[in-house]
């Protein structure tokens, strides 16, 4: 009898933990119990996988460090324009002309990853001293080359992306996985700089004819 019922208590216990399991549709997640540091659930969670929302991540950078430098006040409110309305994807679920603050911006694209939001903050026209540029070089087959592909980024021997600022020549953001000699870094910088330098150009372009042309 006695054998009978520590076999059914095993029974429950293993059917409940299969109940409470957590489960993910994700590539890769991690949960950590904030007070113990204990892992409660890993998935892939040593793989690489390029850094999540980059632009919203540089946008929120841009926006701190001209609230640091100049006058501009977390208080300011933005109006929201029909494009950042519009935007599809993660939302923050704004109405198109809504007086929103900076501050409120910011926490729902931290918050809540908003894509409206940080367009919404971008149309704001907050002074700039340069526009922050996402690229990545990395290594493949022994040799270094510019802007990875998913499958180059994942199983190649290294990957350096990077957030730079192209007219002061700052660097924003910087990782790297894999190994790379001092002189392969080198040229892998030097390739990111100059894609950087070549797409602030684009950038610009497509800024003055979204806003010299008047498209809301």
């Amino acid at each position: 009898m006695r054998t009978q019922t520590i076999t059914f208590i095993l029974l429950i216990f293993l059917i409940s933990k299969n109940v409470f399991a957590i489960d993910t549709k994700a590539e890769q997640a991690i949960v950590m119990d904030f007070d113990t540091n204990e892992i409660l659930f890993e998935k892939n969670s040593n793989s690489k996988t390029p850094p999540a929302s980059m632009t919203k991540i540089m946008t929120v950078y841009a926006a701190f460090d001209r609230l640091k430098n100049t006058d501009l006040s977390i208080n300011n409110e933005c109006t929201v324009s029909a494009k950042a309305y519009k935007m599809g994807g993660s939302r923050t679920f704004l109405e198109i002309d809504d007086k929103v603050s900076i501050d409120d911006l910011l926490k729902g694209i931290i918050i809540q990853s908003g894509n409206d939001a940080s367009v919404a903050l971008a149309d704001a026209g907050i002074p700039m001293r340069d526009m922050i540029v996402g690229v990545a070089s990395g290594k493949i087959e022994d040799t270094v080359v510019l802007d990875l592909d998913k499958a180059e980024d994942n199983y190649g021997q290294a990957d350096l992306p990077a957030g730079i600022l192209p007219n002061t020549g700052e660097i924003a953001f910087l990782q790297m996985d894999g190994d790379l000699s001092p002189e392969e870094f080198d040229l892998a910088m030097e390739y990111n700089f100059k894609a950087a330098k070549e797409i602030h150009e684009i950038m610009v372009d497509a800024l003055k004819a979204r806003y010299e042309g008047g498209e809301n």
